[in-house]
């Protein structure tokens, strides 16, 4: 969690060293996994994305129904991606992440909804506190895009998740958040 804390004080130089040092089995899956994450929402830049692809490729070819993070983002790479969204699909039965990043790929609104209702059933804490347990990359998309056409009500409805529910990890996209939203308040 040190690499959100490090990404949300705005120093990427730091995050990426924490992760070159990391070591054990997870260390270099982990790194990757971090590296595309930033890669793909454009939050920072901690890695080469081409060969971190290229090994979470070849995991989850090792491993093909057992990562839902894996196959989202190598879809949002576009990485073989009607793989990935078919084995998102199988995956989506096990909970509300799996099931929301599976929609994601297709609608990225339906999906925040589906995590909405997931929430509302289930306590927030005892949703697993993974990388994108509270879907922090739609929702910082969604927030991007209703800002960027003047939605001030999406805006707004979107800059108050990252307060109502946030996840540790959430704070890596706090200066970001915080920038868009100044912009759309009123007055």
């Amino acid at each position: 969690m040190g690499v959100a804390a490090d990404l949300a004080a705005g120093w990427p130089d730091s995050a990426r060293q924490r992760l070159a040092r990391a070591t054990g089995a997870w260390a270099r899956a982990e790194e990757d996994l971090w590296t595309l994450v930033a890669h793909v929402t454009g939050i920072a830049t901690l890695g080469e994305s081409a060969p971190a692809a290229v090994r979470l490729a070849s995991r989850m070819r090792a491993a093909p129904d057992t990562d839902a993070l894996g196959h989202w983002v190598l879809a949002r790479l576009g990485i073989e991606p009607a793989g990935h969204r078919a084995a998102l699909a199988r995956l989506a039965s096990r909970g509300p992440l799996p099931a929301s990043l599976s929609v994601d790929l297709q609608d990225s609104a339906r999906a925040l909804r589906l995590w909405d209702s997931a929430t509302r059933r289930y306590a927030v804490l005892s949703a697993p506190l993974e990388l994108l347990a509270s879907l922090w990359p739609l929702r910082l998309d969604m927030a991007r895009v209703a800002v960027a056409r003047g939605d001030r009500a999406i805006a707004a409805r979107a800059c108050g998740s990252f307060e109502s529910l946030i996840g540790y990890v959430d704070q890596i996209v706090q200066p970001e958040v915080t920038r868009l939203c100044r912009a759309n308040r009123p007055g």
